[in-house]
């Protein structure tokens, strides 16, 4: 079965980032239904963070059972944890530690070099099936004769 593209144009960036967080909310909610457990990407960026936040406020509406979903960092910074470029941080701030998710699930990155040595390698977990999307936001410019 081939889907065709689905392109939707919202009026701003909070708009798109409920459609977002509301259409990632049914998708997750159907794969549960169907006995699976969802796996998420999370990555960083205005528009992410806006995702976050609307994932925290519409969560608590929805049938999606945050004990069964795994999450994964999509583009993750070579910081300190409490710096304010952690994407880590601002999306547990902003959705992570607002729901119930199962922290075994949510791996913690390696924040800097002195975590990293031969002597204790980071461990590396096994991924069968990972799944990362972006989303950011495009300006059009309108000028005459061109659309």
């Amino acid at each position: 079965m081939t889907m065709s593209p689905r392109i939707e144009v919202h009026e701003s960036s909070a708009a798109l980032a409920t459609a977002v967080a509301g259409e990632l909310l049914t998708r997750l909610a159907d794969v549960q239904a169907a006995g699976h457990e969802p796996h998420v990407g999370l990555t960083g960026g205005t528009v992410a963070e806006a995702v976050h936040h609307e994932l925290g406020r519409l969560s608590a509406s929805s049938e999606v059972d945050w004990t069964r979903v795994v999450f994964w960092w999509g583009d993750e910074r070579f910081v300190e944890p409490a710096s304010d470029e952690r994407n880590e941080r601002l999306a547990r701030e902003a959705f992570l530690d607002l729901v119930d998710v199962d922290p075994a699930k949510v791996p913690t990155p390696i924040a800097s070099c002195s975590r990293i040595s031969a002597a204790e390698p980071a461990p590396i977990p096994e991924i069968k099936i990972m799944t990362l999307s972006g989303t950011a936001p495009m300006t059009r410019q309108r000028s005459e004769g061109r659309h």
